[in-house]
């Protein structure tokens, strides 16, 4: 099908519904797209964005599970909310610079969408925006200073994040779930970590500056093979008392250094308060629960500091050193005192691949829909409830009229 190049507006429900609709050319005049105008199109199979269209209503795409190819004009500020959620097999999408939010579960539930590029102009990434997608690799533009709540929720695949420079928030459950995700360096601009923002993932390397503020509860929970990595002293006073409330091995007063934005670990002064929660701790109970013993088990394993491009050889005395006196797991043993100092060689080990569930886990943090009007709440593939009450015709001859109840 194609449009009038005299057609500007397309309007609510246009379209939705149309199971026969397999592909649209869009006027090169048009300047809006209304809610929901393609919701359920499910044979739809690519569709190009004009540059003049700069409105979009909420759930223009939603439920299109045929669509593979899209291209987004330049004129578009935002993604809407619920723009692209349950498109199937959407798998690759570019975000233009124009845009500065990715709205609400806008591309949710988008297990075959692996690749993202995000337009230099996003500020905002919206509550659920990615959730249950399937992104291996994320690289957010420096613009991007808020990762809303449950964000990143449960991808997957996603096995390598760089964050901008200007995040200042990771939301609630924002990458919980990632279970190939195995290294996470924190900008300095960060200032709040939401709770669960990190748990149950393969992290097992963090770099936490001292300058956050808050972290939220279980931020870093059922992340079993995690060290976490820190310039700060000792905890800050808005960290709350269960950020790690799985116990993982903390490494405090490390001295970090920066290849461009990216910080990593490059010494180390040994002191008392230097290493935090380095023995496996297990708590032994009679038959009736009641704790009779604690016994500390063994050294954890702690794990290596990231450095983007490079791999950890382990710890020297002398700066500049390329062998090391020490391993990752050896330096507690290193006398109070001791500087040390990071040996890094170039080129990065890759990550072993992780195991992933045959079958989906238990949700017992499942993302619960946001507060919206009925019309806007289809966060799953459920009937439009105002399709059936509104016959659209457009003319193609002239600009839409508004779409009139019968």
């Amino acid at each position: 099908m194609t449009l009038s190049n005299d057609l500007l507006a397309i309007p609510d429900y246009a379209f939705s519904h149309c199971s026969s609709l397999f592909r649209i050319n869009l006027s090169t005049r048009l300047q809006s797209i209304g809610k929901s105008a393609f919701y359920l199109c499910d044979s739809l199979n690519s569709i190009v964005i004009p540059d003049n269209v700069t409105e979009i209503g909420i759930n223009a795409f939603n439920s299109c599970t045929g669509l593979m190819k899209v291209e987004l004009g330049s004129g578009i500020t935002e993604i809407p909310d619920y723009m692209f959620f349950g498109c199937t097999y959407l798998n690759n999408v570019v975000i233009p610079d124009s845009v500065t939010r990715i709205g609400v579960k806008a591309f949710g539930q988008n297990g075959t969408l692996n690749n993202v590029t995000i337009g230099n102009s996003v500020t905002d990434i919206d509550y659920a925006a990615f959730y249950k997608s399937g992104i291996r690799n994320l690289v957010l533009p420096d613009s991007v200073t808020n990762i809303g709540n449950h964000a990143f929720y449960k991808n997957l695949l996603l096995t390598d994040v760089q964050l901008s420079s200007g995040v200042e928030n990771i939301g609630d459950y924002a990458f919980y779930g990632s279970l190939s995700l195995q290294k996470i360096s924190l900008p300095a601009a960060v200032k709040s970590v939401g709770q669960y923002a990190f748990a149950n993932s393969s992290v097992n390397s963090v770099l936490l500056p001292s300058d956050i503020e808050n972290i939220g509860a279980n931020a870093f929970y059922s992340t079993p093979g995690l060290t976490v990595y820190t310039d700060a002293e000792s905890d800050a006073e808005g960290w709350n008392a269960m950020w790690n409330s799985s116990g993982r091995p903390v490494v405090y007063g490390c001295e970090f250094a920066y290849d461009g934005e990216l910080s990593y670990v490059s010494s180390l002064t040994v002191t008392e308060n230097t290493f935090k929660n380095i023995h496996v701790v297990q708590i032994i109970t009679d038959d009736e629960g009641n704790q009779t013993d604690t016994v500390y088990d063994a050294v954890a394993n702690i794990t290596a500091p990231y450095r983007q491009g490079y791999t950890f050889v382990g710890w020297a005395t002398s700066a500049g050193a390329t062998q090391a006196e020490y391993t990752a797991g050896s330096v507690i043993n290193a006398p109070v005192g001791t500087t040390l100092y990071a040996v890094w060689q170039e080129g990065e080990t890759q990550p072993e691949e992780p195991v992933l569930p045959d079958e989906p886990q238990p949700d017992d943090t499942e993302v619960p829909d946001v507060s919206v009007s009925p019309d806007e709440n289809l966060g799953e593939a459920t009937a439009d409830p105002a399709a059936d009450e509104l016959v659209v015709i457009i003319d193609v001859m002239r600009p839409a009229a508004a779409p009139e109840k019968r």
